[in-house]
């Protein structure tokens, strides 16, 4: 199985780009292996639509981003399965979010969407 761990994010922003810098510090100080499962991890920036033809490679996708969500508090960790997303999720945070999100529909749409959790 091929599982791929996806920071998300602008760094150029102040409140923006934690999953990128949390990719590039698993990156940075471990080293993740399995015996019988491939895990890589990524820095995706803002690349969104860039990342279809890697994304359609993996069984299993993990994505790490920032979110808006009713009820939870800022930098508060929140997780939710992407085919199962809550109500209350705000995907118009910023134009990354949105462009995301049309990937990841896209995908869905031509099967070649992998596993998803947010």
């Amino acid at each position: 199985m091929k599982i791929l761990l996806l920071g998300i994010g602008n760094v150029l922003y102040a409140d923006e780009g934690v999953g990128v810098h949390f990719v590039n510090y698993i990156t940075e100080n471990y080293r993740l292996s399995h015996p019988e499962h491939q895990v890589d991890l990524m820095d995706g920036g803002t690349l969104a639509q860039g990342l279809t033809p890697i994304l359609c490679q993996y069984d299993h996708l993990l994505v790490v981003d920032t979110v808006n969500a009713a009820g939870v508090e800022p930098g508060q960790v929140y997780y939710f399965d992407f085919d199962n997303a809550p109500p209350e999720i705000d995907w118009q945070g910023s134009a990354h979010e949105v462009e995301m999100l049309q990937t990841l529909t896209m995908m869905e749409m031509v099967g070649d969407r992998p596993k998803l959790m947010c």
